[in-house]
Formats: C-alpha cells, structure tokens, sequence
C-alpha cells in the first residue's frame, strides 16, 4: 500500500535531489504543493503524481 503523504526526506529519495532543493522551491513557490503540520513539511502523494506527470509532458511536448 503506497503512502498517502510523504516526508521532505522521502520525496527529496524519490527524486534523488537534496532537502534544500525542496527548501528552495517551497520558499520560491515551485513544486508540489505541500501542508505544514507541527512544523512538519508533508506533501500529498496524489499533489506528487500530479506534479510529476505535469513535468513529464511538459518535458514531451518541448522536445516535438
């Protein structure tokens, strides 16, 4: 069963970047959305899937 939320550390894992790239693109406004609770950065497996499939057809549709 696939987790419904995932830590910075998790998502930083799954997409072989680094917390602080994470850290910067909140601060900036860009990724996937994300919720802080008790000061704890979560973010939504279905805002993740979202977000990579919107870079994954951007990415198709700029090399046609």
């Amino acid at each position: 069963m696939e987790k419904e939320y995932l830590t910075s550390k998790e998502l930083a894992k799954r997409w072989g970047y680094e917390r602080q790239t994470l850290a910067n693109w909140r601060s900036q406004g860009k990724g996937p959305r994300f919720i802080r609770i008790y000061g704890r950065i979560l973010y939504a497996m279905k805002d993740i899937i979202q977000f990579e499939s919107a870079r994954s057809s951007n990415q198709l549709s700029e090399h046609d």
